[in-house]
């Protein structure tokens, strides 16, 4: 554990001196702590407490400065440097000392060692111990920027490291913002190219392609306009892009129409762009206007959704009046003067005039009638579109149309996290997270040999905790992990490489793992987004604890009834088993204190702080406690002697009654 943690600190510190990477963290590992165990035995043989112990390190290990000499010659400082960092350094101190001048080090009187805190965080890659690597972007790095430099480094530490060490790129968030980022670029591509296929068939080519140039000229405006207001190409902002591109090229089209068909009314090419622009100027700007109304509230959203969402209106307002400032200035000053007579072009006139023909012949014919026998029979008319409403509305109200408060959106990742009940040991926790590992091992194996290739990216796995929904937790360095829960993440390749459904291999993994015994509940998630909580959640309350639960059993065996109930959990937990301690009267009659009291049941079971120290990046405690063999039983704690002021001794069963 130990060598792996350093392997990955010195990975730490050498990503860190690269110029695109200036953040990284570790998670999934255990914080450094500096061990002293004492046995009782050798606490009463040298008639010392673990609380005296503690204070003796805490007294001899210092660095403190006691200010400065000004002197004739200059000024000296003074400082008391006596401080120590490794369990070594701290066993050659003094506890006891007598006038005789013997002396007991704290190496004769306890066992030392530099080791880990004793929590119960522990992570596993595709089954070999791990640490986790969390390479962040700060200030005006760039997600890709941050990515490639990673990635580079990745493959040139895999040729230094020894073949026991191994380094994998597991997650890469970037490709979300690559992912968004293709597919504006593809919806521009194909938008321009319809665009301009559409109005070459049924105007011209020349305007068909001033009026396709306007979108892209609308989106650098747009570039130019967003940092302005504090706004940056990201996720959100991309999203933006894409929902306004629909909407930029109706004004240019809406203006090119109108000076297309001043020109066949016999206008000048600058008068029939003049009037034409002119003409619908007013409909144009109120269609901007209307557009920028319905998403401007966006912009004062308030809360967490609020700092997503400003983007969004940010986007849209900007490529908009930029659409509006091309479509009635910029492109009207194309279109006023006559065309030059190109030969290639005069193919397309045929073309032109195919379509138009038929065009007029739909609107001549079946469009005229449909719009006299609307207009004659107007009541009727009305009276379908009230129909048609209520229809639409009962297909919703039936369940027909499905309602949905968030879509699911597939994600390239699938967790499950397991809770045990509370206070099982973490072998049990392990031993169960083994089998759901083993279950996903089983069913990716089967999905690589449907592909003919490896589809899993890896399986990081992590004891004591759950992973969040978007990444694998940063639990800290030494954090209170529990020996209860558990979390397994895989991580797919993208969806258009790995041919297959994320949310089908939830289900079959979920199926393969089955009922697991002594777990609380097992729940699996496949889909990406806000996580607005469980689809269905019943609440109960009632002053009885009893008939809670009884009403709880009852609702989670109806559920499980139920075809498509997956994931149920009931809420309740028992805790862990508690043992109170409450003073006797002979123990106070000795001069006892409950603060007394619990300062050495604390001392005896969870050990006591003598020292808090920074040692290179992390924080290090220094811990006296007794050996795990003195504080693993409940006979431990009847072998307890609690010590009076006094001086004397008795059993924690007399100094105390435990319930």
């Amino acid at each position: 554990e130990r060598t792996l943690r350093e392997s990955a600190v010195t990975m730490r510190d050498e990503m860190l001196a690269l110029d695109a990477v200036s953040k990284v963290a570790l998670s999934g590992v255990r914080g450094y702590e500096t061990v002293i165990e004492v046995r009782r035995e050798d606490l009463r043989r040298y008639g010392m407490t673990m609380s005296q112990l503690a204070q003796a390190i805490r007294a001899a290990s210092i660095d403190l400065p006691a200010g400065s000499l000004r002197t004739g010659s200059g000024e000296i400082l003074v400082r008391t440097k006596e401080q120590r960092f490794s369990a070594q350094e701290y066993g050659a101190l003094t506890v006891l000392s007598r006038p005789d001048g013997t002396r007991v080090l704290l190496r004769d009187v306890a066992t030392l060692r530099d080791d880990f805190t004793e929590t119960f965080t522990e992570a596993t890659f595709n089954g070999l111990p791990a640490v986790m690597l969390t390479v962040s972007r700060t200030g005006k790095q760039t997600p890709k920027g941050v990515a490639s430099a990673v990635k580079a480094f990745t493959e040139k530490k895999l040729a230094e490291l020894p073949p026991s060490v191994k380094v994998a790129t597991w997650m890469d968030r970037s490709e979300m913002l690559s992912g968004r980022m293709d597919l504006l670029t593809r919806n521009a591509a194909s938008g321009l190219l319809l665009v301009i296929i559409v109005l070459a068939l049924f105007l011209e080519i020349r305007l068909a392609f001033w009026v396709t140039i306007g979108i892209p000229i609308s989106f650098a405006g747009a570039f130019l306009l967003v940092p302005s207001m504090g706004a940056s190409v990201n996720m959100i902002s991309l999203f933006g892009f894409i929902l306004v591109l629909g909407l930029v090229v109706d004004d240019a089209i809406v203006v090119g129409e109108n000076i297309y068909a001043r020109r066949q009314l016999g206008n000048s090419y600058e008068l029939a762009a003049i009037e034409g622009a002119r003409e619908v100027g007013h409909p144009v700007i109120f269609s901007i206007l209307t557009t920028v109304a319905a998403f401007s509230p966006l912009a004062v959203v308030g809360g967490m959704m609020g700092k997503f969402m400003w983007a969004v209106p940010v986007v849209v307002v900007s490529v908009l009046f930029c659409s509006l400032v091309e479509s009635l200035l910029i492109l009207p000053a194309h279109l006023n003067h006559e065309p030059k007579d190109v030969r290639w072009v005069k193919p397309f006139h045929w073309v032109q005039g195919g379509v138009d023909r038929v065009l007029q012949r739909f609107l001549q014919g079946p469009f005229r009638k449909a719009v006299s026998i609307a207009v004659a029979y107007r009541y009727a008319t009305i009276a379908f579109l009230v129909l048609s409403a209520m229809v639409t509305v009962g297909m919703v109200k039936g369940g027909i149309i499905q309602f949905r408060f968030f879509p699911p959106i597939e994600s390239d990742r699938v967790n499950a996290n397991i809770s045990m009940t509370e206070g099982v040991p973490a072998d049990e926790t392990r031993a169960i997270m083994a089998t759901v590992v083993e279950k996903a091992q089983e069913l990716i194996a089967e999905y690589d040999a449907e592909q003919g290739r490896s589809t899993a990216r890896g399986i990081y796995a992590l004891l004591g905790n759950r992973q969040s929904g978007g990444g694998p937790g940063d639990f800290g360095l030494g954090g209170a992990g529990v020996s209860h829960k558990a979390s397994i993440r895989i991580s797919f390749e993208e969806e258009n490489i790995r041919g297959f459904s994320t949310i089908d291999f939830e289900r079959r993994w979920r199926e393969a793992v089955g009922k697991l015994p002594g777990v609380v509940n097992v729940s699996f998630r496949s889909n990406l987004g806000p996580n607005f909580g469980a689809p269905v959640m019943v609440q109960f309350s009632h002053a009885d604890t009893e008939q809670l639960e009884l009403a709880a059993d009852r609702l989670r065996q109806e559920l499980e009834g139920i075809e498509g109930v997956t994931d149920i959990e009931d809420g309740r937990s028992s805790g862990k088993q508690q043992m109170d301690l409450t003073l006797t009267q002979r123990a106070r009659s000795a001069g006892l204190a409950q603060a007394d009291l619990a300062r050495q049941v604390r001392s005896a079971i969870y050990g006591t702080e003598a020292v808090r120290q920074q040692k290179d990046r992390d924080e290090v405690r220094v811990m006296v406690k007794l050996p795990k063999s003195q504080r693993a039983n409940m006979s431990d704690l009847d072998e307890l002697l609690i010590r009076t002021p006094r001086g004397g001794e008795m059993p924690l069963r007399e100094a105390a009654v435990v319930t």
